[in-house]
């Protein structure tokens, strides 16, 4: 939500109209969570603006410390990863619990690899990698 100042000139005040932002990549954060129907979510594909373009993350290339770590940083107590088992190359996203979690095609995959330690405290501190023309399956 936010409030936009409209004059009232009858009465010469100012007075504020508050509005809905109902455009998910106008949200204030770097940092969300989209269901799979790309709406705001606590359950689903989690995503990165960078340079003002959003994108996921390999979800193959990420490790537990940094799941807990973007689900804290977003005011979650915790997270849990369900989906993009590197040992057996199950790809979850496309058909968990019957839909599609992979996202747009059209958008870019920015991360093959975020890696977080105990210590770090912000996913800006983990270990990133960055994406080289990779697909969201």
């Amino acid at each position: 939500m936010f409030g936009v100042t409209v004059k009232n000139y009858e009465n010469a005040k100012k007075s504020f109209v508050t509005m809905k932002i109902d455009n998910v990549d106008m949200i204030e954060s770097n940092l969300r969570i989209l269901d799979f129907k790309g709406q705001l979510s606590s359950f689903g594909r989690v995503e990165f603006r960078v340079k003002g373009l959003w994108g996921s993350i390999n979800a193959k290339g990420i490790n537990k410390n940094a799941v807990k770590n973007i689900c804290k940083q977003m005011g979650y107590l915790t997270g849990n990863k369900v989906n993009g088992d590197a040992a057996s190359q199950l790809m979850v996203c496309e058909n968990y619990q019957g839909n599609d979690y992979c996202g747009q095609t059209q958008l870019p995959v920015h991360f093959t690899a975020i890696k977080c330690d105990d210590q770090d405290k912000n996913i800006i501190d983990c270990y990133r990698e960055i994406s080289v023309d990779q697909d969201h399956k």
